[in-house]
């Protein structure tokens, strides 16, 4: 019989036993986390009786209820491990067992699922960037660090290459990663004092447009081009709720036809100001701006 492997000693009364239990702290009148207090350096259960639990275990799955109940009971308790740094053997042994592995090969489907939907969120939240932002300012990665990560991606293809962001992330995600980077880029040229490029004659059309109708838009030279969903608007009349774009030559294809991302780009703007007529004109037929009818600030024919 060997000690810690068959068997442990009590430090308190000297017993062996294969497992310090809580009826047996009882009866020395201390609980659980006090000798753990008490005796920081002492075990509360041999390998071998650790093993035949652990082989007990091994298999099973708890259902929901049990899950719920364990929950329930651990609800504002702290691990024995929080706060202790894991040796670098336990460290190098957990990279070896998950090297080249996926979630769902480690944790099962479920599982991993739930993981990356709450990692998804985490890196979405604000404060969760500028935390990391914070902690990496000024911060250099050395030679050795770019070499490692240069190593750990090569002879990997890429899984995104050629991949739309739909493809990758899905509808409502891609919208919202594209919504983000137009955004980011607008804020960048504001940032900046760059000024986002604009036909000089158009706007001189929409200025004539507004003296012979007497109202006034929104357009680059005059309050600057209106920005919405990430977009910037070539002109924008809230009286009248209307919407001009002047197309040059390089938004259409070969065969004359609109490009798709901007036929994408009206739709997205159509959807969040859905009372607004929304016109478009080619940058060699702008004099059609002025021949637009309206009566009453309403617009009844073009």
């Amino acid at each position: 019989m060997i000690e810690n492997i068959d068997y442990i000693i009590c430090p308190i009364c000297g017993k062996k036993m294969q497992r310090i239990e809580g009826p047996h702290l009882k009866a020395h009148g201390i609980t659980l986390q006090e000798f753990h207090e008490k005796y920081p350096s002492s075990k509360v259960c041999c390998e071998k009786n650790l093993l035949n639990r652990s082989l007990c275990q091994k298999g099973k799955k708890l259902s929901e209820e049990c899950k719920k109940k364990m929950s329930i009971a651990r609800k504002g308790k702290t691990t024995s491990l929080r706060g202790k740094k894991i040796t670098e053997e336990h460290r190098q042994k957990i990279i070896a067992v998950r090297k080249g592995k996926t979630y769902e090969e480690i944790f099962g489907k479920e599982k991993a699922d739930k993981i990356k939907e709450k990692m998804s969120l985490v890196t979405r939240d604000e404060s969760f960037k500028k935390k990391i932002s914070i902690a990496n300012l000024g911060r250099k990665k050395t030679p050795e660090a770019r070499e490692k990560m240069r190593n750990s991606s090569r002879g990997i293809p890429c899984k995104s290459k050629n991949k739309s962001y739909e493809e990758i992330y899905g509808v409502d995600r891609a919208e919202e990663i594209k919504l983000n980077l137009r955004n980011k880029r607008l804020d960048k040229l504001k940032k900046y004092g760059h000024r986002i490029s604009f036909n000089e004659k158009s706007c001189e059309v929409f200025n004539e447009f507004d003296a012979l109708n007497k109202t006034v838009g929104q357009y680059a030279t005059h309050l600057g081009e209106h920005a919405i969903i990430g977009y910037s608007l070539d002109y924008i009349n809230f009286d009248l709720k209307l919407i001009i774009e002047v197309d040059e030559r390089h938004h259409f294809d070969k065969n004359g036809n609109l490009r798709e991302k901007d036929i994408i780009r009206q739709k997205s703007i159509e959807k969040v100001l859905p009372d607004f007529t929304f016109l478009r004109f080619k940058s060699w037929e702008m004099s059609e701006i002025l021949k637009i009818n309206i009566k009453d600030g309403k617009i009844y024919a073009i």
